[in-house]
C-alpha cells in the first residue's frame, strides 16, 4: 500500500451566501415521458456541457466553500472567449481567516484545474444521464439579471460499490437556457446543509476584455481506444479501484516543456478524478515511495513518487480513499 503523508502542499500550474440549510423545491415537473421531451432534455444537457468552452462571456462570481476550515469565500472575475480560452482572477478575498497572499498565489497557480474540474460541470452527457436523477423545478430563478432554469440533480444509486464512498450530496443548478451557461450552483448534503456555492453577480455575453490564460502545458488529446503505451513511450498506469460509476472519460499527452505526462480523467458525468504520471526514472539503490497529500475541504491532492513513477492525483476523495486509488495503480 502507498502511505500518504497528509499536510504537504506543493503548488503546481495545473492541477481549484450564508452557510445555512437549503431545501429543494417540491413543485417538480419531472423529466417527461414522451420521446420529444427526452430528446429536448438531451439537447439541454449537451448545451450545458459545451457552454464553458463555446460561450463568450465575462462576469464576476462569488464562491463559498463551507466544507473547509476556515470557510473559503472570495469573489473572482471569470471570462471565456468561446473558443476554449478562459480566465479566472481573484478580485477580493472575503474570508477573514485566510492568508490572502498564499490564497491568491494558489488560485493563480491552479486556475487551469479550477476551470476544468472545479465546481459543478457536466463532463459527459451519457454518463450524466445514466448516473444522475434530474428533477426540473417549476420555480424560475433570476441570476445576475438572467432568467434561469433550475434543476435538482442527485446521484443514482445502483448499489454498485468500487470504493467505500458515501456521497449523498446533491446539486441545485441554475443555468441560462439560451446559452447553457451555469450561473449558479449549490452543493447540498443529505441534511440540507450548504456545502459549497458559486454564483455570478454580473454577466455580459460577448467577447471578453480580459486576456485569456496562457498555459505552460501543451496537451494532445488521445482517443480512449488509442494505444497509450505507444503514444506515451512508457507504461501507463491503470487504476483498478474507482469511485462508484466512474469510468475513464478523457486521456491526453501533456508536455510541460521538458517532460511528457499522461493525463487521465475519470468521471461519473459530473464529478472528476484526475491522474497524471510521467515516465519512470531509475536510480541505483532504494526505490522507496515518497509521496505527500493535501486534504483541502472535501478534495484531496497527492503528488510524489511511487515505485520511481512521479504522479499527481486529485479528486473528491478522503485521504484513505485516495490511498486506495493510488495503490490500485500498481
Amino acid at each position: 500500500m502507498v502511505a500518504l503523508a497528509a499536510g504537504l502542499w506543493i503548488p503546481v500550474a495545473l492541477p481549484g451566501c450564508d452557510n445555512g440549510q437549503v431545501r429543494a423545491e417540491t413543485d417538480l415537473i419531472g423529466q417527461g415521458g414522451g420521446s420529444s421531451s427526452v430528446q429536448g432534455l438531451r439537447a439541454i444537457i449537451e448545451r450545458i456541457q459545451a457552454a464553458p468552452e463555446q460561450i463568450a462571456f465575462e462576469g464576476t462570481r462569488r464562491v463559498d466553500r463551507f466544507a473547509e476550515t476556515p470557510t473559503v469565500s472570495y469573489r473572482e472575475r471569470v471570462a471565456g472567449d468561446g473558443e476554449g480560452g478562459f480566465q479566472l482572477e481573484v478580485l477580493e478575498v472575503i474570508s477573514a481567516g485566510l492568508d490572502t497572499t498564499t490564497f491568491r498565489q494558489t488560485q493563480a497557480q491552479t486556475k487551469g484545474f479550477q476551470h476544468r474540474y472545479g465546481g459543478f460541470r457536466i463532463h459527459d452527457a451519457d454518463k450524466f444521464q445514466r448516473n444522475y436523477q434530474i428533477s426540473i423545478l417549476s420555480k424560475a430563478e433570476k441570476v445576475a439579471g438572467v432568467d434561469c432554469h433550475r434543476w435538482h440533480i442527485a446521484k443514482q444509486d445502483d448499489g454498485a460499490q468500487h470504493l467505500p464512498i458515501d456521497q449523498p450530496n446533491h446539486f441545485l443548478v441554475d443555468f441560462d437556457p439560451n446559452t447553457g451557461l451555469v450561473l449558479r450552483w449549490q452543493e447540498i448534503d443529505a441534511f440540507g446543509n450548504l456545502v459549497s456555492k458559486a454564483e455570478f453577480e454580473t454577466i455580459q455575453f460577448g467577447s471578453p476584455s480580459l486576456a485569456m490564460h496562457q498555459s505552460r502545458l501543451t496537451e494532445t488529446p488521445l482517443s480512449l481506444d488509442a494505444d497509450l503505451e505507444a503514444a506515451a513511450g512508457f507504461k501507463v498506469l491503470r487504476p483498478k479501484l474507482l469511485p462508484r460509476n466512474f469510468q475513464l472519460n478523457q486521456t491526453s499527452l501533456v508536455h510541460d516543456g521538458q517532460r511528457r505526462w499522461i493525463r487521465q480523467v475519470f468521471s461519473d458525468g459530473v464529478e472528476s478524478l484526475l491522474l497524471m504520471h510521467r515516465a519512470p526514472f531509475f536510480t541505483a539503490g532504494d526505490t522507496a515511495s515518497t509521496i505527500g497529500a493535501l486534504v483541502n475541504g472535501d478534495r484531496t491532492v497527492v503528488m510524489g513518487t511511487v515505485n520511481n513513477v512521479e504522479l499527481i492525483a486529485e479528486g473528491k476523495l478522503s485521504l484513505d480513499e485516495m490511498q486506495d486509488f493510488v495503490s490500485s495503480c500498481f
